[in-house]
């Protein structure tokens, strides 16, 4: 796992859908950044990532959670920097994992049949409804690149699905104009790992029978690539908690929870905005995604990876 500032980007990236913004003024540092003067000749091939899985980071064990360090910065629970609220460890034993949703909202919510993501989200996908992708350009290899350009974008068409339910791979899909595509240049690959953000994601949720999307801002995804172009892992990001409280809230069908979760997800707010106050809460998602293609890109020369480290 890596932390926010060593993923930074001299760059405004705005989108829709799944991904939505993303802006930085920092210096790039670390591995995995966006380089400063990437020089990326010749012509290499393209593959095409398509997200096929998403489900919630949760929980594993005591003080260990998937997720990833969004505020570049390692809580004890005890610091107003951390907004005195404890990270977790992560499984690779990474510190400053910020997935205080999973701690104090989640359980909750799931208990009481009030939240649902996973098979809502799966039947969008399976049917073609919400097809997100991301298009890896200028590839040599999936294991070790210095200089990557990655799209994201929308795909439009039907797909099919595996014994596992899931989309098969090697489809190859048209590019949906409900979205702009956004370009990034210049990401590196670093042992099948590759990480992209910060940017603002919108997350569909189903919640109290209505259909939503909450904005994770400052959102980290990070990729662990395998050689066929398949990939899983973490999306992590902060939704302000009064974004969370407005959906329960004016909802008198709901009975005590119309002001229980408000004062709940109010309380466990873990992550400083732009201002300094402590309004968002930590939240993240774990997902797989499968290999792909769009009709007007070359494939990448597998020929040339080798197996990538295990995350």
């Amino acid at each position: 796992m890596i932390n926010a500032k060593n993923v930074l980007a001299p760059l405004c990236i705005v989108a829709a859908a799944f991904f939505v913004s993303a802006c930085d003024d920092e210096e790039p540092t670390g591995e995995n950044r966006v380089q400063e003067d990437p020089i990326c000749g010749g012509t290499s091939g393209s593959q095409l990532i398509m997200i096929n899985r998403l489900g919630w980071a949760r929980i594993l064990e005591d003080g260990v959670a998937a997720g990833l360090n969004i505020d570049d910065h390692v809580s004890l629970g005890s610091d107003a920097e951390g907004c005195n609220k404890s990270d977790f460890t992560g499984v690779d034993g990474s510190e400053g994992v910020d997935n205080e949703f999973a701690r104090s909202l989640l359980p909750v919510l799931e208990s009481l049949g009030g939240i649902a993501v996973e098979g809502l989200i799966q039947n969008a996908i399976n049917e073609g409804d919400l097809l997100m992708g991301v298009l890896l350009e200028n590839v040599d290899s999936l294991v070790d690149d210095d200089c990557v350009h990655a799209t994201v974008l929308r795909a439009s068409g039907v797909p099919t699905l595996g014994t596992n339910n899931l989309l098969e791979p090697g489809q190859t899909f048209d590019r949906s104009e409900i979205i702009e595509p956004v370009r990034v240049e210049g990401l590196a690959i670093e042992g099948g790992h590759l990480v992209v953000g910060p940017v603002d994601v919108q997350l569909p949720l189903f919640v109290f029978d209505v259909f939503i999307d909450i904005t994770a801002r400052n959102s980290l995804l990070e990729f662990y690539l395998n050689p066929d172009g398949s990939a899983e892992g973490v999306l992590s990001g902060g939704v302000d908690v009064e974004e969370i409280a407005a959906i329960a809230e004016g909802r008198n069908d709901i009975g005590a929870l119309e002001t229980a979760i408000p004062l709940a997800v109010r309380a466990a707010a873990d992550v400083r905005d732009e201002d300094g106050r402590c309004s968002r809460i930590s939240v993240g998602l774990e997902f797989g995604a499968t290999n792909a293609f769009l009709f007007d890109t070359p494939p990448v020369d597998e020929g040339a990876d080798e197996t990538p480290a295990e995350p």
